[in-house]
């Protein structure tokens, strides 16, 4: 769709950018282009990044949070709505 131009923020992937092969098998790994409302999207840049990276970092659940703090996260109050009643405890 050479024509397209995509809103402003809208993400377009191409299942085929690139083609890897990882343990014996041939995988496709998309990549994302992203649009400005502006530029058509042959003419816009691929994100640095690829999804599987944008995967990976997204599965990642510790890489901005530690345990620690996680814990103490947990430890906050949290609240019931019973009919017209707010009730708040901490479990």
């Amino acid at each position: 769709m050479p024509d397209y131009i995509p809103k402003q923020g809208e993400i377009c992937i191409y299942t085929d950018y690139e083609v890897i092969e990882e343990d014996g098998q041939v995988i496709n790994v998309p990549g994302i282009k992203i649009g400005d409302g502006n530029a058509y999207v042959v003419d816009l840049p691929f994100s640095s990044s690829s999804a599987r990276q944008l995967e990976e970092h997204i599965s990642n659940t510790v890489v901005h949070t530690t345990q620690e703090e996680k814990d103490f996260w947990s430890a906050k109050l949290n609240y019931d709505i019973t009919g017209e009643n707010l009730i708040f405890n901490r479990l």
